[in-house]
């Protein structure tokens, strides 16, 4: 490797910055202090594993730190504020010249860094939420953040195998090319004749993705159909008519897949308005259900799928279950992150149902194949 000296952008980095894949941690432990280079010592060795396993070669990337000194205790608020705005203005000047295709950031503080924020802005979602999806920097770069290997090796379920998951996803993208991310077209039905499209469609699909919202007042907003990965149709659950057509796709014989369906079942079939004669509010049966993303995840990752023990770590609980359509999104999808649920407006509700049908039913589509391999 080559020796820089200390104030060069390039300290402690290791590889050739203009490698199409770059690496980026936040800052050393005690043994990058100690040899001068990321990702050493246990995590290091973490990383090699998941990069083998995943068909990566480590003496083929460029890896770098956010910061390539190791803070007082290991814990990034007690860096030098001077040690951190140099940090972030090197590896960004080192984005500006160089623009590597895909940045995998390990953490927040990388991420966020990658993605033109501050270290410590709370702008951009936590590891938790945006692990595993595709963003595009404002230094040209496609990016993918993921959990850092030390904290992966605290904490195997899940982190250890999404790492893995995740450096899996990065080869893929990498191999593609970096294209533009999947188009996910909606048509909200406002005419009748627009059934009739929906319908011809839909007849053509090996399956079809549904998906409901409801309001607050636990009332139907709408029912999404997705009849391909790119294209969904939405019925706002409105006038008459297109309530008629709502019962008409539930109870027709279009092989069907939900998300967590039997949410979206109860509430279709038996959902009572709460009074008490326990009068069915909308009583509209499904027919045909053929998968649901959430048993077919349960089948292929038991362990990932499963429930912590609330009694042992309560306050740890969520992060054992995974199995969110935001999480299969992370995995079987080249999605950007999209899931907001601040809507101005009932049709940006209606848009964000159909992505979320087209994208249910890519993710289900890859777990059946997986289950049949």
């Amino acid at each position: 490797m080559t020796t820089y000296p200390r104030h060069h952008p390039l300290w402690g980095s290791e590889g050739d910055p203009q490698s199409h894949l770059w690496l980026i941690g936040r800052d050393y432990g005690e043994t990058e202090q100690r040899d001068s280079k990321p990702f050493q010592g246990l995590a290091g060795s973490y990383l090699n594993q998941r990069l083998g396993e995943s068909g990566l070669r480590r003496d083929k990337l460029f890896i770098h730190n956010v910061v390539p000194k190791q803070p007082p205790g290991n814990k990034w608020e007690r860096h030098r504020p001077d040690d951190i705005v140099e940090g972030v203005s090197n590896l960004r000047a080192l984005l500006e010249d160089h623009q590597p295709k895909l940045v995998v950031t390990f953490g927040n503080e990388a991420f966020r860094t990658v993605m033109g924020e501050s270290p410590d802005s709370k702008t951009l979602p936590g590891i938790q939420e945006c692990r595993g999806f595709l963003w595009d920097s404002p230094f040209g770069s496609r990016v993918l953040n993921t959990i850092h290997p030390a904290a992966a090796g605290r904490e195997w379920v899940p982190w250890m195998a999404l790492l893995g998951v995740d450096l899996r996803k990065a080869k893929r993208e990498l191999d593609l090319g970096c294209p533009a991310f999947p188009t996910r077209n909606v048509e909200i039905i406002t005419e009748p004749w627009q059934l009739q499209e929906m319908r011809n469609a839909a007849g053509a699909a090996s399956w079809v993705g549904l998906d409901i919202e409801n309001d607050r007042r636990l009332e139907l907003s709408c029912l999404g159909i997705a009849v391909s990965r790119s294209l969904a149709y939405v019925i706002p659950a409105g006038e008459a008519w297109q309530l008629a057509g709502i019962q008409e796709v539930l109870g027709n014989e279009w092989p069907k897949v939900f998300q967590n369906g039997q949410y979206d079942r109860y509430f279709l079939e038996k959902l009572t308005d709460f009074d008490p004669r326990r009068v069915v509010k909308y009583g509209f049966p499904v027919r045909n259900v053929v998968a649901d993303t959430t048993f077919q995840w349960h089948v292929l990752q038991p362990e990932l799928a499963g429930q912590a023990d609330p009694s042992k770590d309560k306050k740890r609980k969520h992060r054992f279950t995974r199995k969110s359509l935001a999480f299969f999104a992370s995995i079987y999808t080249r999605d950007p992150w999209w899931k907001d649920y601040e809507f101005e407006s009932d049709e940006e509700k209606y848009v964000l149902c159909g992505r979320d049908c087209c994208t249910m039913l890519e993710a289900a589509e890859k777990m059946r194949d997986e289950l049949a391999a």
